[in-house]
């Protein structure tokens, strides 16, 4: 959801097998402590990375990365969990 931005304390995100739709939203890379990404088996679409996801520090902690079996676009950068 949208709305994902405001949590800006949360370390893990699990929503696999959700029936999720649309793209990631770019407000993830304010999470700055996330670690754990797991939306596999959603139906969501769209870039899998956006310079927005990974903002001033954000998803530099990320160690656990699921998006598989999406329709997503893309590469997952470099910068993402260095």
């Amino acid at each position: 959801p949208p709305e994902i931005g405001v949590l800006v304390y949360m370390t893990s995100y699990i929503s696999f097998f959700n029936a999720q739709s649309g793209p990631i939203p770019t407000s993830l890379g304010l999470v700055t402590p996330l670690q754990t990404f797991d939306v596999e088996s959603n139906n969501m679409e769209g870039e899998l990375f956006q310079p927005e996801y990974s903002g001033p520090n954000g998803l530099t902690e990320v160690v656990n990365f699921r998006a598989s079996l999406n329709n997503f676009r893309g590469n997952i950068p470099t910068e993402i969990g260095r």
